[in-house]
């Protein structure tokens, strides 16, 4: 696992807003075009706008499918990176629209 995926990672897990989860993994999937990894991502999941929650969902699933297939490492390493963001993307996603959450966040 890359050090970038670790610290964005950390961004989106640490998110006080949905606003933050959204403009991270935005910025990922520019970076990724950025520097020529894209093409281990099925473009599916790299294309802009990200439409909401279950747009994050739904990519994260997309992704998770695909650690199963064969890839060079470099292809293995992007994908991991790309799931493991998607992941928690969603899974803060999920529970920043909690209303207990949320109340503890404002307090």
């Amino acid at each position: 696992m890359s050090k970038t995926a670790v610290r964005l990672a950390d961004g989106i897990r640490e998110a006080k807003s949905e606003h933050v989860v959204f403009f991270l993994l935005t910025s990922y999937l520019d970076l990724l075009a950025a520097v020529g990894k894209s093409m281990w991502v099925p473009r599916s999941v790299t294309h802009l706008p990200i439409a909401g929650d279950s747009d994050v969902e739904n990519r994260a699933g997309l992704l998770r499918r695909l650690l199963s297939a064969d890839f060079p490492p470099l292809g293995q390493a992007v994908l991991n990176e790309a799931v493991e963001l998607f992941v928690t993307a969603s899974e803060r996603l999920l529970l920043l629209r909690d209303p207990r959450f949320r109340q503890e966040l404002s307090a």
